[in-house]
């Protein structure tokens, strides 16, 4: 067969994509239709678990950022009281 006619491989055996049956060019096209889609979504799918990704790593982020705030605040209240503490018994 020549080089430039386009092939397809079945069992082992190479066939002229135009010489085969109407009903095998019909389901070949579907078939590679599918592929393209096939590895469009699977493209799709790699991103969309990227930004998944990264909207938990957002979450986890947000939650450890106001854990941390709040401890701040917590620890200057403390230094404040222990401050004022003093301060208030000298004044009394």
């Amino acid at each position: 067969m020549s080089e430039a006619t386009p092939t397809i491989t079945i069992d082992n055996k190479e066939y002229a994509i135009d010489a085969l049956p109407e009903a095998a060019k019909v389901n070949l096209a579907r078939v590679q239709q599918l592929q393209r889609e096939i590895g469009e979504l699977q493209m799709l799918l790699e991103e969309r678990q990227l930004v998944l990704q990264a909207r938990q790593n957002a979450v986890v982020k947000a939650v450890q950022e106001a854990e941390f705030n709040a401890a701040n605040a917590a620890e200057s209240g403390a230094v404040q009281e222990t401050q004022e503490g003093p301060n208030n018994a000298d004044a009394a």
